[in-house]
């Protein structure tokens, strides 16, 4: 990619964001950007809008994760993962009769976003066991009285609240790097993407609970430090 084409892409993807814009703010601040670009590299709005059609971009749909049951913190992991890489987050489910048999999580975007989107989660994922683990381990070697616990309930619940905070985490990373961005402009699904989607049967999670459980702040605490070394995909 020459840097004139990838100067072009940037300034249609920023005159995308600006016509996609939730409030007058966004939408000035975009086309400020825009309009300062331009100049400094002597470039018109017929020459952006020409890119623009020459380069459509497909929308793909990319599986992540397929099971019979879907832990809460992994859709809340996987929905922060979609909101922020211009992803909508779909789960296709596969009944027999009323019963759930088999679901499975999608990435719905255009195409790099998607594969994108869709490594990030991966990388989450293994991130999140790996650091879990050695939370386990840490705990274990600061206690004389800890036990390195098993596979019952109680390290079910455990895991669970700690894989949370790790999500709450990793978001609030994603939060802080696209506030520090130039302009403050935020990562939107683009128009095309919620169009394909727009009949789809969508489920999302949100988890508002307080990070207070001390295996929820360790989690938390992990998931902006992946968060914050994990770059998003540049979107301007």
């Amino acid at each position: 990619m020459t840097a004139n084409t990838a100067l072009l892409e940037k300034l249609s993807k920023i005159k995308t964001l600006a016509d996609e814009a939730q409030d007058t703010h966004e939408c000035q601040t975009a086309l400020l950007m825009y309009q300062q670009l331009l100049n400094k590299h002597g470039l018109s709005s017929a020459d952006v809008e020409l890119t623009a059609a020459m380069q459509a971009e497909t929308i793909e749909e990319v599986a992540v994760y397929t099971g019979r049951r879907i832990a809460k913190w992994m859709r809340y992991l996987y929905t922060t993962v979609a909101k922020h890489h211009r992803c909508v987050a779909a789960i296709n489910k596969v009944l027999r009769g009323s019963t759930v048999y088999w679901q499975t999580l999608q990435f719905i975007g255009h195409k790099q976003d998607a594969e994108i989107a869709a490594e990030a989660f991966k990388t989450a994922l293994d991130a999140a066991f790996r650091l879990y683990n050695r939370y386990l381990l840490q705990k274990a070697a600061s206690s004389t009285c800890f036990a390195l616990p098993g596979n019952g309930q109680s390290e079910r619940n455990n895991r669970s609240r700690y894989m949370m905070g790790f999500a709450h985490g990793l978001e609030a990373a994603y939060r802080q790097q696209e506030a520090e961005t130039t302009f403050d402009i935020i990562i939107m699904v683009p128009a095309d993407v919620r169009e394909h989607v727009s009949g789809y049967g969508k489920h999302t999670i949100r988890d508002d609970a307080p990070i207070a459980d001390s295996n929820m702040v360790a989690g938390y605490n992990d998931g902006f430090n992946i968060g914050r070394g994990d770059r998003l995909a540049e979107q301007t």
